[in-house]
């Protein structure tokens, strides 16, 4: 259940994520809406918004945010450190499930992050 109202503004952001194959910073949003008339402070609220409904994830790339769609599963991902691009992982939950195990440790969620240069950038 979303926890704020969706606008035009807020639909156009998210469906922007959604279809994108790599994380985007702000600038980057802001550059590649249709509609030039959402401002940097719609983008930031916005983002502000669904990272606190989960609907988003953020990291962090040379000390920049970068936005990606938070698609409610376990998420494994290459990113690319300088096209930011994403590429799927694929899951090592049966391994993850075995160490938790032998640390008697219970698994709510798990993601991972690999971070380096894709083919075009090296």
């Amino acid at each position: 259940m979303m926890n704020f109202r969706m606008t035009k503004q807020r639909k156009a952001i998210l469906k922007l994520l959604d279809t994108s194959n790599k994380a985007l910073n702000v600038d980057d949003i802001a550059m590649l809406l249709d509609d030039k008339a959402i401002n940097l402070s719609t983008i930031y609220r916005s983002l502000d918004l669904f990272l606190n409904d989960d609907l988003i994830k953020k990291i962090l790339l040379h000390k920049v945010p970068y936005y990606y769609l938070n698609r409610h599963s376990n998420e494994h991902y290459f990113v690319c450190e300088k096209c930011h691009q994403l590429m799927a992982l694929p899951c090592f939950h049966d391994h993850i499930t075995l160490l938790a195990k032998q640390e008697n440790f219970e698994v709510s969620a798990h993601e991972m992050i690999v971070y380096g240069l894709c083919v075009n950038c090296r």
